[in-house]
């Protein structure tokens, strides 16, 4: 097995031309430590260990000086007799999964997790709060206030059967999981990041309780944002946008007909029709151009940066909005969005077709924000899981396109 992780990975680095980062639990952590101590051209960018088995007294500082590895995150449990057990059978083998390591360098985090045991870490809340911020670059909190996986009864007969599995697979566990979700990851930031270029997040991503309103038109959208009791008219223009906001005073019981003789005047309802037809400049309505479909509710998301308000999650085809199954969305920056009531911005998007790993109708964003949304989330073939509303609708450090 210590030769087969040799080959993988110098075969990676050839078709990828890549330093590859590991993640490697029981069994697989002492193949990737032994690979990298025998053999010299070994190179790993960055390893995450848990129920690691490897010994504690590892020469990390010799493998480390010797630059075959940058960055090491040992994920230690204290409840994982597992690894405490581990050199009882094997000669080479040790209890770091437990104890940590002795004396490693400052290269070498440790975290100790008090209740947690050989298993505990593989679901997606480790994943976000620690793995992934870990791999990506970002400092990790080594503190025990950290999220619990979530609590189960296993029967000790049932727990002993897994557990030996999870020691002969090790390493192959949790990489197709956790390289989904850093693609996954990698692409909502690769999204976002040429229009926030130069910025800074200066609050949480969020989402309205109940969804937000949005209308398409041929050259951008409408958008309500009905906790600040605002529209937005957002008008693309080729990779840049032109923006306004107007509060909104429209009355519900109005039954005058202000969008007389316009056209697509059966795809206007409400307070979309109030400002397209009656309150928004003949300028403005030229620029956004005829409506294409009928307003909907989405799960826009919502973020303040520095330069400017970032939304994100506006289906972009006619097609999407009639179907109720989006296909391409967008995010967009309105800059200056804090201190004015019109200005510029930037836009990009991301097609459905486009995600590669795992199937993006598994999450709400790309569904209605509407009973009917929810019922084709939750009918939708091949979800293992489904990420819901209530995730976008939760605080997160970073707006996605998917639910990490």
């Amino acid at each position: 097995m210590v030769d087969w992780f040799r080959d993988e990975s110098n075969r990676v680095q050839r078709a990828y031309g890549v330093t590859p980062s590991v993640v490697a639990h029981s069994l697989g952590t002492y193949i990737v430590t032994e690979a990298l101590r025998i053999y010299p051209n070994i190179r790993v960018d960055k390893l995450i260990l848990c129920g690691s088995i490897v010994r504690a007294d590892y020469p990390w500082r010799v493998v480390r000086g010797a630059g075959r590895v940058r960055a090491v995150l040992n994920d230690c449990g204290r409840r994982d007799i597992w690894a405490a057990a581990a050199g009882w059978f094997m000669e080479d083998a040790g209890a770091s999964g437990v104890t940590g390591f002795i004396d490693p360098p400052d290269s070498v985090v440790q975290r100790f997790n008090p209740d947690w045991r050989h298993s505990d870490y593989f679901y997606q809340g480790n994943y976000e709060s620690t793995w992934i911020p870990f791999l990506t670059g970002e400092s990790v909190n080594t503190s025990s206030g950290i999220p619990k996986p979530p609590s189960r009864y296993t029967p000790y007969l049932v727990f002993a059967a897994i557990a030996t599995v999870l020691l002969l697979s090790g390493l192959l566990t949790v990489l197709p999981r956790l390289e989904q979700l850093l693609w996954r990851r990698s692409q909502g930031a690769n999204l976002i990041a040429p229009i926030v270029k130069g910025g800074t997040p200066q609050g949480d991503c969020q989402s309205e309780s109940h969804g937000s309103g949005i209308q398409l038109f041929e050259h951008g959208w409408l958008v309500a944002r009905y906790d600040r009791d605002v529209f937005y008219a957002i008008i693309t223009r080729g990779n840049g946008l032109e923006w306004h906001r107007i509060a909104s005073s429209f009355i519900r019981d109005d039954s005058r007909d202000v969008c007389a003789g316009v056209e697509g005047r059966e795809l206007l309802m409400l307070g979309f029709a109030w400002w397209y037809c009656g309150e928004m400049p003949s300028s403005i309505r030229y620029g956004l151009g005829r409506p294409l479909a009928m307003e909907d509710h989405v799960w826009l998301q919502y973020q303040e940066w520095s330069n400017g308000l970032l939304i994100h999650g506006l289906e972009r085809t006619q097609q999407g909005f009639e179907q109720q199954l989006f296909e391409s969305l967008a995010a967009v920056r309105l800059e200056n969005e804090a201190t004015s009531s019109d200005g510029v911005g930037q836009w990009t998007q991301l097609e459905a077709t486009a995600t590669r790993s795992g199937d993006p109708y598994c999450t709400a964003l790309w569904y209605p924000a509407s009973a009917r949304g929810v019922a084709n989330l939750l009918r939708h073939p091949g979800c293992q899981t489904t990420i819901n509303a209530d995730h976008y609708v939760e605080p997160k450090p970073l707006c996605s396109i998917f639910g990490f």
